[in-house]
C-alpha cells in the first residue's frame, strides 16, 4: 500500500481532532494493519500511556507507523518518550500540515525511520520554564535536550539551531536540515509508491 493513502487517511483523521492533551487512536490501514496516531501537548505520564496504546493497537492489527502531531510540552516526558519509541522501532510520520516541535523534536529524532510531508513542520529551540521565561533549569534543560538530540544521531547544525533559539521562537527545519536527518519526505498529493516499513 502506497505511503500516500496512509498519510492520506492520517491527514482525513487528524483534521476532524484539534490539538489538545496528548491522545492516542489507532486507525485502520490496510487488511490487518494499523495505525498508532499521537497527538497534542506532551505531559507526565504520556510515555506508558504510550506503552499501553500501543499494547492495545496491536490487538487490532499489526502496526505499521505512529503518526505524530506535537507542539510540543514537558522536557522530562518528552526524553522518556523518545527513548520508548526508539525501544518500539516503528517507523514516525508527521502528516500533511501537522507539525512536532519543541520537544516532540526528540520524539521524532529517535525514531529509526521518519516520514514528513512537504506541507509538515519540524521546530526546535531552547527549554523555557512554565511560564516561557529562560532561566539556569532551563538552559540546563536546554543542555540536556541537545546532548539527548546528538545521542539520536541529530546532526550539529540541527543542534545549533536548538540551543540559539529563544525559547518564544522556533527555529523550523529546512528541507536541508531533515535530508541530513534521512527523512523521507513526501508529497502528500502524489503517489509514492511504497508503504512504511
Amino acid at each position: 500500500m502506497p505511503v500516500a493513502r496512509l498519510l492520506l487517511l492520517l491527514t482525513c483523521l487528524l483534521a476532524a481532532h484539534p490539538a489538545a492533551a496528548l491522545q492516542f487512536n489507532v486507525a485502520p490501514f490496510a487488511e490487518g494493519e494499523v495505525i498508532l496516531w499521537v497527538r497534542g501537548k506532551i505531559d507526565r505520564g504520556d510515555t506508558q500511556r504510550l506503552h499501553s496504546a500501543l499494547a492495545y493497537a496491536r490487538r487490532s492489527g499489526d502496526v505499521v507507523s505512529i503518526a505524530f502531531d506535537s507542539p510540543g510540552g514537558n522536557v522530562r516526558e518528552g526524553i522518556a518518550l523518545a527513548d520508548e519509541v526508539k525501544r518500539i522501532g516503528l517507523p514516525l510520520v508527521i502528516p500533511d500540515k501537522r507539525m512536532c516541535a519543541s520537544i516532540c523534536f526528540l520524539v521524532f529524532a529517535a525514531a529509526p525511520t521518519r516520514y514528513v510531508a512537504h506541507t509538515a513542520r519540524i521546530g526546535v529551540h531552547s527549554a523555557a520554564e512554565l511560564n516561557g521565561a529562560e532561566s539556569q533549569a532551563s538552559m540546563a534543560a536546554t543542555t540536556i535536550m541537545a546532548r539527548e538530540a546528538a545521542r539520536f544521531g541529530v546532526p550539529e547544525p540541527i543542534l545549533g539551531k536548538m540551543v540559539r533559539t529563544a525559547p518564544g521562537q522556533m527555529a523550523w527545519l529546512d528541507d536541508a536540515d531533515l535530508a541530513s536527518m534521512g527523512v523521507v519526505q513526501y508529497n502528500p498529493d502524489r503517489p509514492a509508491g511504497r508503504r512504511p516499513p
